[in-house]
């Protein structure tokens, strides 16, 4: 069961990337997160399904990759975010 749910999982992010990449264009995306990190060889899957179902356009050239702070990343986000809102 713990596989079938990530695969759905896994489905329903490369449909999200996708919309992104095609409506964006990015060079790079970054992904980050405890979970991602959980599955050390779900990006490069990610990557593969993005690139063959965006546009050949928008595919080409994308990375995909991990966020340099692993897992903190939001968390380290939230508190740049905090900090910029309060002025500082």
């Amino acid at each position: 069961m713990a596989r079938r749910l990530v695969k759905e999982t896994a489905g329903y992010l490369v449909a999200g990337l996708v919309s992104i990449v095609n409506a964006v264009d990015p060079a790079t995306v970054v992904l980050g997160g405890g979970v991602l990190s959980g599955y050390p060889g779900l990006i490069p899957t990610l990557a593969r399904e993005v690139r063959a179902r965006a546009l050949p356009a928008a595919a080409k050239g994308l990375r995909i990759v991990p966020a340099s702070l692993g897992p903190e990343s939001g968390l380290v986000g939230a508190a740049t975010f905090a900090a910029a809102a309060a002025g500082r």
